[in-house]
């Protein structure tokens, strides 16, 4: 019988094989130049390195192959082929799905296939569904997102208290964006159900492991992801908890037709109504759900995290956006044109997007057919790339003192709007650009608004203790997250 140690040290040497074949795949990109190092070894080390210094790592490139490209090397996916300036991004922008797949890159990065399942990557039709869905007429979720955060603060913060309560920034956004996303997608009562929205805050913690997959030799993964990632088993609990209502809607559509009487609409209407064959499975609409409220939940909660630390230390910014908000809101309820007249809010949430963002590149692609750039340079079929996001950003010939936080940057003189947060440009790329632009843009800033508009008028909000320095922000690689520890102090607030 194998002794403990032989199967740590098995197990460590098969780690090891998977890194060394991780990094050093050149995927014939010799003509494509390299920050870091070329040899093998080094470029471990390069890999482990960009861990901790991704921003300087991505900045470094941009400064020295401006309007080029380079390539550097992580540990999982290998080799990622960085692009910059604007002809390049615009090559991106206009790439066919059939050459470029920003899926098969999620799919790839995340090993999905192992972890959940082919059915994603093979037929990703509840992207289409959703940008559908939430790019038209968004104002009709209104409602439910003013009630969903009303119903989460009046939990969190005691009323007619002068007491200062104390909550996690990070982690009271996640749960609040946690719980306006369930109402958005499968509604009440499931989305109060404790056990449902945990679970679609687990799943992204699971789905990320799935990265450790890339250090595993291909023939052991099968195996590999059951012991590594518990997404599969999460589905499977959310598949249980959302079965009757699946079995409810099915019987309701047979007996009154698709459009039938007092139909909810939410993604798992979208998803049922689009679903055919083994798609309509319990197991295959939760996967598709928790895979949206995956993608939906935690980037947005990142950004209002940011939101409330660039807040809290702009005492007077704050006071400017709340009087902004008070004038809209005066007819009682939030709609497209109130929403609309945000303009300081909408310019701040832009400049949170350009001058912090959620990553340092934008764009991810894994290249399907061999890509050509502008200059005639070939990216090969089998290759990740990606555009410069954080040196777009910071580029003199894109923004005027591009290193300063600058809320009214995009504000005519006369507080009027230069252009909306949603816009994506060739020097804007916080939503991404082209045929796969964000499809949930619109919601998500809306939703942002109205939840900071609560927020504001109805509580008095400092950082822990009286801080009044910004919480530095966290680089993993080339995501960027909001501090993750930092607390914020809340109190309902006294309006006289």
């Amino acid at each position: 019988m194998l002794s403990l140690l032989t199967i740590s040290y098995g197990i460590a040497g098969l780690a090891l094989l998977g890194l060394i074949k991780s990094v050093s795949r050149a995927k014939h990109l010799g003509h494509i130049p390299t920050i870091g190092y070329s040899s093998p070894l080094f470029k471990i080390l390069d890999s482990i390195r960009i861990i901790w210094y991704g921003r300087d790592i991505i900045q470094h490139g941009y400064n020295v192959h401006r309007n080029g490209v380079f390539k550097l090397s992580t540990l999982d996916t290998g080799w990622v082929v960085v692009l910059n300036g604007q002809k390049n991004v615009d090559a991106v922008r206009k790439a066919r799905r059939s050459q470029l797949s920003l899926m098969k890159r999620g799919s790839e990065l995340f090993q999905l296939d192992y972890t959940i399942g082919k059915h994603i990557t093979e037929n990703p039709y509840h992207l289409e569904l959703i940008g559908r869905h939430l790019m038209r007429n968004t104002e009709r979720f209104y409602p439910h997102i003013q009630d969903e955060v009303t119903t989460c603060f009046s939990a969190l913060v005691p009323s007619n208290s002068e007491d200062w309560t104390t909550l996690g920034a990070f982690s009271t956004s996640i749960h609040v964006i946690s719980r306006i996303s369930a109402r958005i997608f499968v509604g009440l009562p499931l989305s109060r159900n404790n056990e449902y929205c945990d679970m679609t805050v687990q799943i992204a913690m699971e789905i990320t492991k799935g990265r450790l997959l890339h250090y595993v030799p291909v023939a052991f993964r099968p195996l590999a992801a059951k012991l590594i990632s518990d997404a599969n088993g999460i589905v499977k609990r959310t598949a249980a908890i959302l079965e009757p209502t699946l079995r409810y809607r099915e019987t309701q559509e047979r007996l009154h037709g698709p459009q039938w009487p007092g139909k909810p609409d939410d993604l798992i209407s979208w998803l049922l109504d689009e679903a055919t064959g083994e798609e309509r499975t319990t197991y295959n609409i939760s996967m598709r759900v928790l895979l949206t409220s995956f993608v939906s939940t935690h980037t947005t909660a990142m950004v209002l995290t940011h939101a409330l630390y660039d807040l809290l230390i702009r005492p007077s910014l704050l006071n400017e956006i709340r009087a902004e908000i008070t004038r809209a809101f005066d007819r009682g309820k939030w709609t497209k044109e109130s929403i609309s007249e945000l303009h300081l809010c909408d310019s701040f949430i832009r400049e949170i997007l350009r001058y912090h963002g959620i990553s340092g590149w934008s764009m991810p692609r894994y290249v399907l057919d061999d890509f050509i750039l502008p200059d005639g340079r070939i990216i090969p079929a089998g290759n990740f790339i990606a555009v410069n996001a954080w040196g777009t950003h910071r580029d003199e010939e894109n923004y005027s003192s591009p290193h300063e936080f600058d809320p009214y940057r995009f504000l005519e003189a006369d507080g009027s709007q230069k252009i909306i947060s949603t816009m994506p440009t060739l020097e804007y790329l916080a939503f991404g650009h082209g045929r796969t632009v964000c499809p949930g843009r619109l919601y998500a800033v809306a939703e942002l608004k109205i939840i900071l508009a609560h927020m504001l008028c109805n509580f008095d909000i400092k950082l822990e203790d009286g801080q009044t320095t910004r919480p530095d922000n966290e680089w993993i690689e080339s995501d960027i997250l909001p501090n993750r520890n930092a607390k914020i102090m809340i109190r309902e607030r006294s309006i006289i």
